[in-house]
Formats: structure tokens, sequence, C-alpha cells
């Protein structure tokens, strides 16, 4: 028996730089052919995730920009849940004790995946004996209610652990105003890298927020007909580190950060190269709140956006990598 850890499947692509798409589409989480050839595979895994995203992984083989690798090396459902019960039971040798699927257990499994379709997450479930782990600092204050829904505010579950004391004051806060839903553990997804801009929902891919944060937001959101997808972020914490709404239909972007063309539709607004945090700012409709220390970005935006922009201070806020948009939670009247 083998174990594999499907994250390395997202990792495809820097091994197909490395090497070639050959390759990479040959030799990564290579768990079909295994099972083909009579091994047994078990799920294994190495950090804080939500079990279910990773055999959305191991089923689909996309990574997070949505390429396939490897599409032979799909395993079926019933395979998947064995890697992570039965086949698992085996392994740490407590097969007669644990990792039975019960019959009418795994029809349920399979009623959930048809309603839900196969990117679905599974609320709720705690994997057995996850441990959390703190990231980089983050600087306090940063909005923990977020969201669109009718009436509903969607309350993320902070990456970094020294975030998580203030969910529940902020949860009690904000429940006299809206119906709270709440992204369950192990998910994590801070409102830094949640950017809605109309119906279509984006999801920061950060060290706070994870691919089974942003399914959990997309099971939430689109009964009330939003589309949520995922954004590679680099170089900085957050998604709206380097992209934001800055007007009805503009944005102000670091593209060294994150890909422009990722937002087809929005006329995109560079921020100065000297001004690498520019892209941070808020979008109140007919006001644009920006940084005042950003002044080359914020002519540029001034000549294109329909919004009438109001420089304040954050310099302090920016040395924690924070922006204007860090310390506020917003509240339609309806």
């Amino acid at each position: 028996m083998f174990s594999c850890a499907p994250k390395y499947i997202e990792d495809s692509g820097d091994v197909a730089e490395a090497f070639d798409e050959k390759f990479a589409n040959t030799f990564i989480v290579p768990v079909k052919s295994m099972l083909d050839a009579g091994v047994r595979v078990v799920y294994e895994a190495d950090r804080d995730v939500y079990v279910w995203s990773e055999l959305e992984l191991l089923m689909g083989r996309k990574d997070a920009e949505g390429k396939v690798w490897g599409p032979q090396e799909r395993v079926d459902r019933v395979s998947a849940l064995k890697m992570i019960t039965r086949w698992a039971a085996e392994y740490v040798l407590k097969g007669d004790k644990l990792g039975s699927i019960e019959v009418r257990g795994f029809k349920i499994q399979k009623q959930i995946w048809r309603e839900h379709g196969r990117r679905a997450p599974f609320r709720g479930q705690r994997q057995p004996g996850s441990r959390e782990r703190g990231h980089r600092r983050r600087l306090p204050g940063r909005d923990q209610g977020r969201g669109p829904g009718q009436g509903r505010l969607h309350q993320p579950r902070p990456g970094s652990l020294a975030r998580r004391d203030e969910v529940e004051s902020v949860r009690d806060a904000l429940a006299k105003h809206r119906t709270i839903a709440s992204i369950e553990a192990p998910a994590t997804l801070d409102g830094g890298d949640v950017l809605v801009l109309g119906r279509d929902v984006l999801v920061g891919l950060t060290p706070r927020s994870n691919l089974s944060g942003m399914q959990q937001l997309r099971a939430l959101l689109i009964p009330f007909g939003y589309s949520v997808r995922a954004v590679p972020v680099r170089g900085c914490l957050h998604l709206k580190s380097a992209v934001t709404r800055a007007g009805a239909q503009v944005l102000v972007a670091n593209p060294s950060w994150v890909d422009p063309a990722l937002m087809p539709g929005w006329e995109v607004v560079p921020v100065d190269s000297r001004e690498p945090f520019a892209g941070n700012v808020l979008w109140l409709g007919g006001t644009t709140i920006v940084a005042e220390a950003f002044p080359r970005t914020n002519a540029a935006l001034a000549r294109v956006t329909d919004s009438e922009l109001a420089a304040v201070p954050a310099g302090e806020l920016a040395k924690a990598e924070g922006g204007v948009t860090c310390c506020s939670i917003l509240l339609r009247n309806s």
C-alpha cells in the first residue's frame, strides 16, 4: 500500500516548467495507474485541508487555473471514498475497527454529489487529528464579515490563528443586522481575499484562504445567483492587495500580483510601478476612498473612474500590508 497527497497536482504547472508537460502529465500523483496495477493507495495530507476538496483534485485533476493535468490518472468516486475509509484503515493497521462504508451511508454520499455537483464541499466536516497552523502576521481590524446574498452576511474563517478570537465578537455584532452564514473548519477564508464584482465573486488563493474556503462560499452563494471562482495571487498577502473595484466598471490592479485577464469586461487601471500597493481602494458608488500615499496611481485613476476620489492617510496600515478596505464592513440599506 502507498499513501499519496493530492496537493501535488496543484504544482503540476511548476513541474512542467522545470521539466516538460509530458513529465508533469505522467508522473504527478499517478493514483489510477497504481490502482490498475493492483496497488491500494490511501489519501495523505500534511496540511490543514478540507478533505473533500482534496478528493476533487483526485477526481478532476484540475489546478487553481482550471487546467487538467494527467487526465488518465483521474479516480472514480468509489475509489476516492475508499482512499479515506477502508483502505486508509488498513494502512494504519486498524481495518477491523475503522473505515467501513455502510451501504445506506454510501447512497447518501452519492445523492449529495448528484445534487451539488462534482465540486461541492461537504460543510462542517472536521478531519480527525487536523491541526490549524498560523501564517503571516495580519493587520488587526481587517473585515470579518463579507458578502452578497440577500440580507445575509458570510463570515470568513481567518487563516491566521491570531485572528480566530475576533470571529465570535464580530459575529455577535453583525447578527443584529443580518443573518450570518459561516465558513466552517478546516476551511479558511479571509475577507481580504474576497472581491465582489456584480454577480461574479473572486476568491484569491493565498496563505490565508484555501480552496475549500472558496468552495464553501460558492455553495452558500450559488442559490442567490452568484458565481464564485478562484483567482491565483502571487507576491502579496491578499487578493485585495492586488486588485479592487474603483468604479462602476473600473478596477485598479497590480498586474505583477494578479492577472487582469482573469477579469474580462472590466477596465483595469494598472498601478504605477513605484506604487505597488496602490491597488487597494474602497468603492462606495459615487465616492472611491484611496490612500494619499499613491498620488501617481490616483491621478491615473481619476482620469478613468466615474467616482470622486477621496484621499485619506493610510501609511500605518501599509506597514502591515493593510489598505483602506481592511477596517471596513459595508452594509447596504435594504
